[in-house]
């Protein structure tokens, strides 16, 4: 079905994938708060888009806030399997 260098490519895609739209949420969610981030601040201090959004957001943001928590989670869960399946890959070889 899968070899596990698709599986470790297609976890590796995920990552990345799930990674950039956490960002772009929270960047929306903290605009929408009134606590926009510079470009210089995000690439110097990347520190608060590797972990959940905790902000306080308004009744509407509620569900933005759960997915950009979802694609967090995503994230690690994938990291997770990509690591793993990249030690299976380099101990077949």
């Amino acid at each position: 079905m899968f070899n596990l260098h698709q599986l470790h490519t297609a976890s590796g895609m995920i990552v990345l994938l799930a990674f950039i739209l956490k960002v772009g949420i929270q960047i929306y969610l903290d605009n929408s708060l009134g606590k926009a981030k510079t470009w210089q601040s995000i690439l110097f201090f990347p520190l608060p888009f590797m972990t959940p959004y905790r902000g306080k957001v308004s009744a509407e943001n509620h569900e933005m806030k759960n997915l950009c928590n979802l694609m967090f989670y995503t994230c690690v869960v994938a990291l997770s399997i990509n690591l793993v399946v990249g030690i299976l890959e380099y101990q077949t070889k």
